[in-house]
């Protein structure tokens, strides 16, 4: 079973996408999420709904210590390319259970 992901505005549309095509169940801008929306309350919103936060922004790293969520993906490289992004989220869901994730910045 794949885990529920909340990926932020930094996500590209493109990896959002692929996620869902390869099962992720991923909510993003394009369902009701609003651009613009503070970090604080993506942390709230991934505790709440248990849904794994996805991003590229470096804020996270600052706050995940600090706030409930069910987990963070942080992915540094702009340009990575859409296989291997698919790929990496996928190794972490088969090798890392969502209640080790919890708390966690991966």
């Amino acid at each position: 079973m794949t885990f529920r992901v909340l990926a932020d505005e930094h996500v590209k549309r493109v990896f959002v996408k692929e996620l869902r095509a390869n099962g992720f169940d991923v909510a993003w801008i394009d369902g009701g999420y609003d651009v613009g929306t503070a970090d604080v309350e993506h942390m709230e919103r991934s505790a709440d709904a248990g849904r794994v936060i996805v991003s590229n922004d470096a804020d996270f790293a600052r706050l995940y210590e600090s706030h409930d969520h069910a987990g963070v993906i942080l992915y540094d490289e702009q340009n990575v390319p859409v296989t291997a992004f698919v790929r990496g989220v996928k190794r972490i869901e088969r090798f890392v259970p969502p209640t080790e994730l919890r708390g966690r910045l991966l």
